[in-house]
């Protein structure tokens, strides 16, 4: 159920605030998520929700170039703080499926693209639509 809708909203409800019919995609058949189309606001909430994914996205941005996934994990492990007692081996292991989680995310929402045969990251046309947002949401990340 969506949690934004009133419990006793109805499909024809949402179809008349929104102009769209309930449920429907709002890509059109030809378009896929590494399209050049403009992400809606739920797609970049849902990219930026996780601190993971900015992290990735922020790379990416600063790179503006394909990366490999080990570049990505050395990023990310020099910007989180590592729990009290964890390793160093602990950390990058915790950090490196958290990238790859993100990676499968943000591919599926459009943002970038993964090659996972040759664990390469390229940014994608909608990589850098999220750039603004970045500098809106995140302050921990470190300047340019």
């Amino acid at each position: 159920m969506d949690e934004n809708r009133p419990a006793d909203a109805t499909p024809e409800d949402a179809e008349k605030n929104t102009g769209r019919t309930a449920g429907a995609d709002t890509r059109s058949g030809s378009e896929t998520p590494d399209s050049p189309e403009k992400p809606t606001a739920d797609e970049l909430f849902e990219a930026l929700a996780r601190s993971c994914n900015r992290y990735v996205l922020h790379y990416l941005i600063q790179r503006d170039r394909e990366v490999s996934l080990d570049e990505l994990v050395e990023y990310v492990v020099t910007v989180v703080e590592p729990d009290e007692g964890e390793t160093e081996g602990e950390l990058r292991g915790a950090v490196r499926s958290e990238v790859t989680r993100s990676l499968a995310h943000l591919e599926s929402l459009g943002f970038l693209t993964y090659d996972e045969r040759t664990y390469t990251v390229r940014p994608s046309e909608r990589t850098g639509v999220a750039e603004l947002y970045l500098r809106l949401a995140v302050k921990e990340l470190p300047a340019k």
